[in-house]
């Protein structure tokens, strides 16, 4: 009885464990696709966003302000979380 118990428990740890990695996918994959928004403010920061159709980070110019989360301070940042999307 305690087997099927320890077996129950691990398969329930297991299934919040993909589930959680599942999510963490599909919030990264939202995140990449947004299209770049420079913002409501007038700064002049170089950032860089994933651009899907071209498969590519591609640098923009950020307001400071606003925008989405398809932004990112790096290409290197922008690519290591958009690369498999």
């Amino acid at each position: 009885m305690h087997f099927v118990r320890l077996i129950g428990f691990f398969a329930l740890i297991l299934s919040l464990a993909l589930l959680q990695q599942v999510t963490a996918i599909n919030r990264r994959v939202k995140l990449c696709l947004q299209p770049p928004q420079s913002g409501r403010c007038f700064g002049y920061v170089s950032s860089f966003a994933y651009n899907p159709i071209a498969r590519k980070c591609e640098e923009f110019i950020y307001g400071g302000c606003g925008g989405n989360d398809n932004r990112f301070d790096t290409k290197m940042e922008c690519e290591l979380t958009c690369r498999d999307v």
